[in-house]
């Protein structure tokens, strides 16, 4: 049974779709509210979990964000945009370590 995200109500309805560069999407309105969704997620986040890690450990070391691009592309074959991990470091709060840091780690 579909849900409205908004409402939290089952009073659905089928609205049309909506054509991406792969396929068609089911776009629903809710009866309650009008709220319009679809219910698939979107696939565009190419960074995993795995890779994320990767990237988050590598950053906390002093890697460049294109430095950790080659490192991705090298060990993954995933062609990934060096502001696309910059964004997923954003998103997940981590800090450009200070040289004092580094010292530390290095030692």
């Amino acid at each position: 049974m579909i849900v409205c995200p908004s409402c939290h109500r089952k009073k659905v309805i089928k609205n049309g779709k909506r054509k991406t560069k792969t396929k068609k999407k089911q776009i629903y309105r809710c009866k309650t509210c009008g709220y319009k969704f679809i219910t698939e997620k979107s696939s565009r986040e190419k960074i995993t979990m795995e890779i994320g890690a990767l990237s988050i450990y590598l950053y906390e070391h002093g890697a460049s964000l294109r430095r950790i691009k080659k490192i991705i592309k090298i060990i993954y074959e995933l062609n990934v945009h060096h502001a696309t991990v910059a964004r997923y470091l954003s998103t997940h709060n981590i800090k450009k370590p200070t040289k004092k840091d580094l010292l530390r780690w290095n030692r």
